[in-house]
């Protein structure tokens, strides 16, 4: 059986740049399928509007998506370092 470690406290700059990262590549990859989606709707008449939604999503997305997960990753292990020296941190299992 594996012992039970508490994670106390989270370094805010690694889980902000983490958040950022994972947000920025969802957006780019929501991106570039609204993209891909405009590309096949063009073959059918239609799709300008959706190709530029979608280059617009892929970059300012993108963009925009890593500021607000570097906020909101740095805001969330902020939160959670003040409430586990509070009530105790996240308990997990390691081998």
């Amino acid at each position: 059986m594996a012992d039970m470690k508490m994670v106390k406290r989270l370094d805010i700059s690694s889980v902000a740049k983490l958040q950022a990262t994972m947000m920025a590549v969802m957006y780019g990859i929501m991106g570039a399928l609204t993209t891909l989606g405009g590309v096949f709707a063009l073959l059918f008449g239609q799709g300008f509007n959706l190709i530029g939604m979608g280059l617009g999503m892929l970059i300012l997305g993108a963009a925009f998506g890593y500021i607000i997960g570097y906020i909101g990753g740095a805001l969330g292990a902020w939160i959670y370092n003040m409430l586990a020296a509070k009530v105790g941190g996240i308990k997990i299992e390691l081998e």
